[in-house]
């Protein structure tokens, strides 16, 4: 079995350009990086990586 690393730079709201590229390159796994904000400050700015896992799961 091979894998292989896409990368691409898109502009665009980053829940539906991360979206977009899972469907378009049929991904079976995603990393997100987190910038380590704690509960209160995550809930206050939202999150990316959440909505991109509940629009994912959506699918």
């Amino acid at each position: 079995m091979y894998y292989y690393i896409v990368v691409e730079v898109v502009e665009g709201d980053a829940r539906n350009v991360l979206c977009d590229a899972v469907e378009k390159h049929h991904a079976s796994i995603l990393v997100l990086g987190s910038h380590g904000y704690g509960a209160i400050k995550r809930a206050v700015l939202g999150s990316v990586r959440t909505t991109v896992l509940i629009m994912l799961i959506a699918l």
